[in-house]
């Protein structure tokens, strides 16, 4: 998860999440050698319990360590396994893979024009299927946040999941997320996309 939902009042706040805080950690460890927890809060501007579960899950992962303490300097820690995505894992330290999101989203910039069955084919491995529902269900909200247009509407038994869909301009690489607030967040713009309540329900 690359940012965290929450709400104040009426509005939707987006927070940085584990891109910043993982950014963070690498170019603290390239600068100085170690970071503190509170060095991390405070550049990747997130909760200090919220690093404190991604830190320790990636500790028990091998992507980062704790240092020896050290008198006036506190625990401070490292990272040891680089890479320039950011790495989802568990609570346990175990590999989360990559979001469904992510792999739906390159597929289509491959494709450039699709149906949810064919995004489905297309995006689909022998370990892990892609459900014709979660494909129409996200092509439902980026179509509805603006994100893709509709080039030809179904002709077939269930028409809805037949439409074509095609991407608007020119897309960015990283994956648009569907939130919990009736809206889409383009981390490729910055923007937060409304969807409708009625536009939502359809899909």
């Amino acid at each position: 998860m690359a940012h965290i939902l929450r709400r104040e009042g009426p509005n939707v706040i987006i927070m940085p999440g584990r891109d910043e805080i993982w950014k963070s950690m690498m170019y603290l460890t390239n600068l100085s050698g170690s970071f503190s927890r509170a060095e991390v809060v405070a550049k990747a501007m997130n909760s200090r319990e919220y690093v404190h579960r991604y830190l320790k899950a990636l500790i028990k992962a091998g992507y980062a360590e704790q240092l020896p303490v050290q008198p006036k300097r506190g625990t401070r820690f490292r990272v040891i396994r680089t890479q320039i995505s950011t790495p989802r894992v568990r609570a346990d330290g175990t590999d989360l893979g990559e979001p469904i999101n992510v792999t739906l989203w390159r597929t289509m910039r491959m494709l450039k024009t699709f149906t949810a069955p064919e995004l489905c084919a297309h995006a689909s491995l022998p370990e892990r299927p892609v459900k014709l529902t979660t494909a129409a269900a996200y092509l439902c909200h980026l179509e509805a946040a603006g994100l893709l247009t509709i080039l030809a509407p179904g002709q077939r038994r269930g028409a809805k999941a037949h439409r074509r869909f095609g991407l608007i301009g020119t897309p960015g690489g990283q994956a648009p997320r569907v939130l919990k607030a009736d809206a889409v967040y383009d981390p490729n713009t910055g923007n937060l996309l409304s969807v409708s309540s009625h536009d939502a329900e359809a899909c």
